[in-house]
């Protein structure tokens, strides 16, 4: 039996906006508010990092990007344009700083989605 995953176009793009609207939420919130969210999870579990690595993931595997080599090309470009862009706000929000670290665990939840969408079976969108 196979299993066929399958989701209207409207859909596919409601919740990238909402996984790209969570990512930038995350990344523009101000560093006290931040230490203050992470503060009250279990400390010893790098909170934000596992945060961005899940969006990056999630984003990557969203099908709005269809299939195949073109597909991961450009679930690459949109990830790199992401982490550039949030890493940038980063810069302007007070307590904040940019680094290369959470731009390599941005491509690390990209490459993670990117080798998921191969293993696993395609979610393909109806129109």
């Amino acid at each position: 039996m196979k299993l066929k995953l399958e989701l209207s176009r409207r859909a596919a793009w409601i919740i990238f906006a909402i996984l790209v609207l969570l990512l930038v939420a995350g990344t523009t919130m101000p560093n006290e508010l931040k230490a203050e969210i992470e503060g009250r999870m279990w400390r010893k579990l790098p909170w934000s990092a596992l945060a961005h690595y899940t969006l990056f993931m999630l984003l990557g595997m969203c099908p709005v990007y269809g299939n195949g080599r073109a597909a991961a090309l450009r679930t690459i470009g949109v990830a790199v344009m992401l982490a550039v862009i949030t890493e940038t706000l980063q810069s302007v929000v007070p307590g904040r700083h940019p680094q290369m670290k959470d731009m390599a665990i941005d491509i690390a939840g990209t490459a993670t989605a990117l080798f998921l969408r191969r293993v696993l079976p395609p979610v393909r969108i109806s129109s």
